[in-house]
């Protein structure tokens, strides 16, 4: 008769940690975006602590923080994309109707 074999210790692997922390893309500061899921909903949010810039797109079951924060980079850079492909640098500002018209009265090309 012989000895009992002893049990193998089991070994667990510790999976890694994604961050839900990230640098912000357009303010460059460390650490300061923060990245929220909400399952019920199926919304995934972005926001930045320090410029205040926020994101906001739809997740499904699958979705990690990591995922939530490259679709905001890719949406920033298809509209910077389509910002130079129109040459618009953003909302177009009227002249004010009831603003000062001053400058614009007073040059009438005669001189004075």
């Amino acid at each position: 008769m012989g000895r009992r074999r002893s049990k193998r210790k089991v070994i667990k692997k510790r999976r890694p940690v994604l961050s839900t922390i990230f640098s912000c893309p357009f303010c460059n500061s460390e650490q300061s975006v923060h990245v929220k899921l909400d399952m019920d909903r199926e919304l995934g949010s972005v926001a930045c602590r320090t410029c205040g810039e926020q994101y906001q797109t739809k997740i499904n079951y699958l979705s990690l923080p990591v995922d939530v924060y490259h679709s905001w980079i890719d949406a920033a850079v298809e509209e910077n994309k389509a910002v130079e492909k129109t040459g618009d640098d953003g909302p177009l500002e009227y002249p004010d109707e009831y603003g000062d018209d001053d400058a614009a009265a007073s040059d009438d090309g005669d001189g004075r």
